[in-house]
């Protein structure tokens, strides 16, 4: 499934931006529609703005915008990436379940994971002593360890 682009890279950053304050995609597109941003009031779909928000998010993701970022910041943007692949995973399992066609939500989905591995494997484990992960398993393995302490107190 491949998208014209019709919306212009002001619009797709208002959208993210917005997306970014916690506004449902509804919500982000009632706001175009009157205008935000400094920009002509312009219509857009609610799963059009969450696919936008999904694309910037992961634009984020590149390495040469993250190679200066503070640890603490990698982290958090990491985190709350995660956090969004978790949701988009499973809107993905709910139309999967309903028998729509998910193949290029799916691969979209991979690649933007792909994209916070590469990130996340570069940030530092907990014990590690190299800043690098190696004597730990890394940021990664140490998010894996709290989640699953989360899941055995939640039970």
């Amino acid at each position: 499934m491949t998208f014209d682009v019709i919306y212009n890279a002001k619009q797709r950053e208002a959208i993210f931006e917005l997306k970014l304050r916690g506004l449902s995609g509804a919500e982000v597109s009632r706001l175009c529609a009157r205008g935000t941003h400094g920009l002509e009031p312009f219509d857009i779909p609610r799963d059009t703005v969450n696919r936008i928000a999904r694309e910037e998010e992961a634009n984020r993701l590149g390495a040469d915008r993250v190679a200066d970022m503070p640890v603490g910041e990698a982290e958090r943007l990491v985190r709350r990436s995660l956090g969004l692949l978790d949701k988009w995973l499973g809107r993905i399992a709910s139309r999967q379940a309903r028998g729509k066609d998910i193949g290029s939500d799916f691969i979209e989905c991979l690649t933007a994971l792909e994209k916070v591995q590469r990130l996340a494997t570069r940030l530092p484990g907990k014990s590690s002593g190299n800043g690098h992960g190696a004597l730990s398993g890394g940021f990664l393995a140490d998010l894996a360890d709290e989640d699953s302490g989360n899941e055995a107190t939640a039970r």
